[in-house]
């Protein structure tokens, strides 16, 4: 019974057919990382976005008060 087990089986337990789901695995996992890197990225450049046109529409904001308030006073702030 065992040598037929070992002689059924012989054929997917060899070293190449573990070198092969090895590098199956390794490709797997480098692609996880990479992709996980990627969307670290996409999302940090999302925030960086936003956060730079918040800060854009708050000076925006500031310059035309700034604009308003000179010129009631009769000083144009270009």
């Amino acid at each position: 019974m065992l040598g037929l087990r070992s002689g059924l089986y012989g054929g997917w337990s060899n070293n190449s057919t573990f070198s092969f789901v090895k590098y199956i695995l390794v490709f797997w996992a480098v692609c996880e990382l990479a992709l996980s890197w990627w969307r670290m990225i996409l999302l940090s450049g999302l925030i960086f976005r936003s956060s730079v046109m918040t800060f854009g529409k708050q000076m925006m904001v500031y310059q035309s008060a700034v604009t308003v308030h000179c010129s009631l006073r009769g000083v144009v702030a270009i």
